[in-house]
């Protein structure tokens, strides 16, 4: 039988504690800066959908100044 590589891959419930731990410290962190030693494309899909589900639920808030520009990440004061 051949081998097969079996990538660990990060669930959106994951990925969406891992920003929310980091912002609860932070306060604040890029899309860049989030997804700088990511390889695999799934994972930055994955980061930018719970980017999208946190901004939903108003845990994050989201800024991008202009087209092709970085999205800052706040932390979203209730």
């Amino acid at each position: 039988l051949e081998e097969e590589e079996i990538k660990n891959v990060i669930s959106l419930e994951e990925k969406m504690l891992e920003l929310r731990s980091t912002l609860s410290s932070r306060m604040e962190i890029s899309f860049r800066q989030m997804t700088i030693d990511v390889a695999d494309k799934l994972e930055v899909i994955v980061a930018f959908l719970a980017i999208l589900e946190l901004v939903k639920q108003r845990f994050v808030r989201a800024e991008q100044r202009g087209s092709f520009q970085d999205i800052a990440l706040h932390h979203h004061e209730l």
